[in-house]
């Protein structure tokens, strides 16, 4: 598969390393240093004592006509953000010939080019840039559907090659997914690069798995969905296939359905008091008659500071998958709240996806351990603060790789996570990396470095910041879009290539 992927939006920034893409903490030979922020040596953060205005969305590209409108808000020195009085609110756009923008904000696109929208206050700015550019108006093809094998075991694999085209943009993804006799189980696989041909026109080949214990019976294709990089979609049915004489079925044999979840015996947490920055083992006794246990996992949740750890075990430390003790270690922060933490949440899993779910007072009943206590901790509540931010190289071809540089501080309980994503040219895409550690310096106040390289399928073009994170390790967290970021003279797009 191609180095480029395509990101959605993640719900929690430290479960990311899964999707995401030619990531390193290391700092390349000749990699660029930030510059420094034009400030006073002892200011800590990017953030003027008045603050700075926010607009959103950033980066974005409409067709001329097509019209945006862009949200904003005051970001005060401690990163708070709240809504600016509307009726003192100026805007205007850079090059009106491309893009206007009316008094509430909305952008409507002119011609093909580039414009930067800028709210005022009088006292604080802020700016989106927009690009306007004719978009690709047709949704991609379907060309062809084969299923192989036809006829499978449950906790085999099946696999399809899917012929798709587009004339545009190239074909940025196709998904299939496949329903059971009853409905209750849908897995799906997905392709982002062609096994053969091109983008614009190509065979995406994906593979999943029939869980074991799956129903037996004719099994078949739900749904096919193609999209291309402008965002277009094509979604075709198990009827729409069928109309064109395109086999949707395949028939799973020797199945024993399993369709009870697993048995929660016995649950722990040892120590139950635990100093912050310290861990606790979790002990999960499970048994699963049919399939087996797939995941054991637990969450601790204090409720005053919404902050919230967790644990999985997948196999046991003792017994077997159908009947053994599972165990996970919950990992706190030097900066977590201090007090009682309530389990709030015990999930185990089988590997058919029967689940049973427990909260603190359905253990308590049960006996089991329900909460933990914290003491120790910094009660740090403070967010990071970024100090200097670099792109490099400014331009790279598909093949290259791009740095960015960012210095953070924190003085409360330090920084524990970097994260970059920069926008596609012409739609959603995001690429991104992320540094867990300081190149240079300490957690307290150091440089962190990521690299993230593209791929063959890549939009050529101007790449925009998305957004930049920074997270300590308490949890608390600070975002910069590229207006913020702009707004201080700093450069935040790279242009890439064929």
């Amino acid at each position: 598969m191609s180095t480029f992927t395509l990101l959605r939006r993640a719900a929690s920034l430290l479960a990311l390393p899964a999707v995401l893409v030619a990531c390193s903490d290391r700092n390349p030979a000749g990699a660029a240093q930030a510059p420094p922020l034009p400030r006073a040596p002892s200011a800590a953060t990017l953030l003027d004592p008045d603050g700075y205005i926010r607009l959103d969305p950033q980066g974005r590209t409409i067709a001329p006509g097509g019209s945006i409108s862009l949200s904003v808000w005051v970001v005060d020195s401690a990163g708070a953000e709240t809504p600016p009085s509307a009726t003192l609110l100026t805007w205007a756009s850079s090059d009106t010939t491309v893009a206007t923008v009316s008094t509430g904000g909305t952008v409507t696109g002119i011609a093909n080019g580039t414009a930067t929208i800028t709210a005022t206050d009088g006292l604080r700015s802020g700016s989106s840039t927009v690009t306007v550019a004719t978009l690709d108006q047709t949704a991609p093809a379907l060309t062809r559907l084969v299923i192989s094998p036809r006829t499978l075991n449950a906790g085999d694999s099946v696999g399809f090659s899917v012929g798709a085209s587009d004339a545009g943009t190239g074909v940025r993804a196709v998904q299939v997914q496949i329903t059971s006799p009853s409905g209750s189980s849908t897995p799906f696989c997905t392709s982002y690069a062609p096994a053969s041909g091109t983008p614009a026109a190509g065979t995406y080949a994906c593979k999943l798995r029939v869980p074991p214990g799956a129903q037996a019976g004719t099994w078949k294709v739900a749904l096919v969905t193609i999209t291309d990089h402008a965002g277009r979609m094509t979604q075709l049915t198990t009827d729409d296939l069928i109309a064109r004489a395109i086999a949707t079925t395949m028939t799973v044999a020797d199945a024993t359905p399993d369709a009870t979840a697993p048995a929660l015996n016995g649950f722990s947490i040892s120590p139950t008091a635990i100093t912050a920055g310290d861990s606790a083992t979790v002990t999960f006794t499970v048994a699963d008659a049919g399939t087996g246990v797939a995941t054991a996992r637990a969450t601790i949740y204090h409720a005053a500071s919404n902050r919230s750890y967790s644990c999985a075990a997948s196999a046991p430390a003792t017994g077997t998958l159908n009947n053994g003790t599972f165990q996970c270690r919950i990992v706190t922060s030097a900066g977590a709240a201090n007090g009682s933490w309530s389990v709030n949440s015990v999930q185990v899993t089988d590997r058919t996806g029967n689940n049973a779910s427990f909260t603190a007072a359905g253990l308590s009943a049960r006996g089991f351990t329900s909460s933990v206590t914290l003491s120790g901790g910094s009660n740090d509540t403070g967010k990071p603060a970024l100090d200097t931010f670099a792109i490099s190289p400014a331009s790279v071809t598909r093949a290259d790789s791009v740095t960015f540089t960012v210095g953070a501080s924190d003085p409360g309980s330090g920084v524990a996570l970097m994260l970059v994503e920069i926008r596609s040219p012409i739609s959603s895409e995001l690429l991104a990396c992320q540094s867990a550690a300081p190149a240079s310096g300490t957690r307290a106040s150091g440089t962190f470095v990521c690299s993230a390289r593209f791929g063959a399928g890549a939009p050529a073009g101007t790449w925009t910041l998305y957004d930049l994170q920074i997270v300590d390790t308490a949890g608390n967290q600070r975002s910069y879009l590229a207006g913020d970021l702009q707004g201080f003279g700093l450069s935040t797009t790279l242009t890439v290539t064929p």
